[in-house]
C-alpha cells in the first residue's frame, strides 16, 4: 500500500511525534530511577519516595497519554502492526503493573515501605521489559522512504533505551523532536 506524503505528514504531526515524545519522556524519567533491586530494597526513605513519584508519573503517562495516542491506527502497515503490539503491551502493564501500584497512596506510610519497595522492584523490571522488547523498540519507526528528514544522533536518546535494549536508533528523523 502506498502512503501519500501528505497522509504521512498528517499522521506524523498528529500521532507519531507525540507518541515518540511521550515515550522518550517516560524512558528518560524511568532512567533516572533505574536502580538494582538491592538498591531499591535498601535505599533511604527519601530516595524511595523519589523513585515512587517517578514510577507513578511514568505509569500515568503510559496509561493515559500514550494509550490515547495508540488508539489511532497508522497508514503504514508495519507501523500499524507495531502500534498494535505496543497497545497489547500497555494492556499487559495495566494488569501487571498499574493495578499493583494503585494500592499505594500518593505518600505511602512508613509501615508500607517494605511492600512498596518490593512492588517497585517488580514494576520497574516490567516497565524496563516494555522498553526492551523488540516490538516496543521498533514501534515508533519512521520509514526512510516516508521522510526526507535528517537523521538525529542516537546520542540524543536515553541511555536506558540504547544500552539495555541494544537499539541503534538510526531511523529517528529530526521531526521526532520538532
Amino acid at each position: 500500500m502506498d502512503v501519500l506524503p501528505l497522509e504521512w505528514n498528517l499522521e506524523k504531526v498528529q500521532f507519531q511525534n507525540p507518541r515518540i515524545r511521550a515515550l522518550l519522556g517516560s524512558v528518560r524519567s524511568l532512567d533516572s530511577v533505574l536502580e538494582s533491586n538491592f538498591a531499591i530494597l535498601h535505599c533511604s526513605p527519601t530516595r524511595l519516595l523519589e523513585i515512587w513519584d517517578t514510577v507513578r508519573q511514568v505509569c500515568t503517562v503510559l496509561s493515559t497519554e500514550v494509550r490515547r495516542l495508540m488508539e489511532h491506527p497508522s497508514t503504514l502497515p508495519d507501523l500499524d502492526t507495531a502500534v498494535h503490539n505496543a497497545r497489547s503491551k500497555i494492556a499487559f502493564l495495566d494488569s501487571e503493573v498499574f493495578v499493583h501500584l494503585e494500592r499505594f497512596a500518593d505518600r505511602p506510610e512508613e509501615a508500607e515501605f517494605d511492600a512498596l519497595r518490593r512492588t517497585l522492584c517488580v514494576a520497574i523490571g516490567k516497565l524496563h521489559g516494555f522498553w526492551s522488547t523488540p516490538s516496543a523498540r521498533c514501534w515508533p519507526r519512521i520509514p526512510e522512504a516516508a521522510t526526507t528528514s535528517t537523521i538525529s544522533s542516537p546520542a540524543n536518546f536515553p541511555a536506558m533505551w540504547r544500552k539495555r535494549s541494544g537499539c541503534k536508533l538510526p531511523w529517528v528523523g529530526s521531526t521526532a523532536t520538532s
